[in-house]
This record gives structure tokens, sequence and C-alpha cells, in this order.
């Protein structure tokens, strides 16, 4: 975890251009057919861009894996680099048919904050972690569930 603290994570995301889009493309997600209105954007949030040759955009940002918690000031854990990793999607059903894909080019990625890729036996220590203090419960009928 002390690469983490020091390097952080680095989100990466990549939104094909409709016309290649088998999801979300960056003219969807950014309600924009202007690169320039999503320059500007990338610009002011400090994020990495890139547009590829095809009209696909990539884009990133480092933050910080650790945070202070607001009422004990106790140094927590706080991102979503295993849900967000490659590996998350390689298996979907959606990419089935490229199991070639280089994971810069699913819709999110993460990695080490300078760009390295994150070992397998980190992710897999990560997910046994987030398994081992998961916490199942039975609803009753008066609880609610919300879904946003």
């Amino acid at each position: 975890m002390e690469k983490f603290k020091k390097l952080g994570v680095k989100y990466h995301c990549y939104l094909p251009s409709k016309e290649n889009s088998l999801y979300k493309s960056w003219q969807e997600t950014f309600f924009t057919d202007d690169k320039s209105d999503v320059e500007k954007f990338m610009k002011k949030a400090d994020y990495e861009y890139q547009w590829q040759e095809d009209g696909a955009l990539s884009y990133a940002h480092v933050i910080p894996v650790f945070h202070k918690h607001p009422k004990t000031g106790e140094e927590v854990w706080f991102t979503h680099v295993t849900r967000h990793h490659g590996t998350n999607l390689s298996e979907h059903p959606k990419y089935a048919n490229d199991p070639d894909r280089p994971f810069l080019r699913y819709p999110y990625h993460t990695m080490y904050g300078d760009g390295t890729e994150i070992e397998p036996e980190v992710i897999q220590h990560i997910r046994d972690a987030i398994w081992q203090s998961t916490v199942g419960f039975q609803m009753q009928k008066t609880d609610r569930k919300s879904v946003v």
C-alpha cells in the first residue's frame, strides 16, 4: 500500500466517438459534438487528455487513495481502484469477441499515479480484502432501497 500512498491512483477513461461506440461516446458524456468544449472542461479540471486518431477521447487524472476521516482523522482507503480496473471489464460479454483489447481501450482503467500498471497480485489482494470485510444483512419489509 506504500506504493499507492506515494503515487496515488490514476483513473483513465476512454470514450469512443459516437460513430465507433459500443457504449457511451464522448459526445453523449459531455453533451456536445464540439471538441473545444470538451478541451475547456479537461483543462479546467486539470485532466490529462488526448484525442485518438479514430476520434475517441482518452483522459486521466491522479488522486490519492488515502483520505482522512472527517470525524476521527484516521487515514482511510477511499478509492475504486479494483472496480475501475480493466480486469473488471475484460470478462464482460460486451467485450467477449475482443480478448486482446488493451486495458486503455476499455471505458475505464486504473493504474498507479505514475502510469505504471498495478500488479495482478496487488489487485487480487485488494479484492480479497474487500470481500473479507463485506457484511451481508437480511433486509426487512420496512427497509428502503435507494438506487442513484
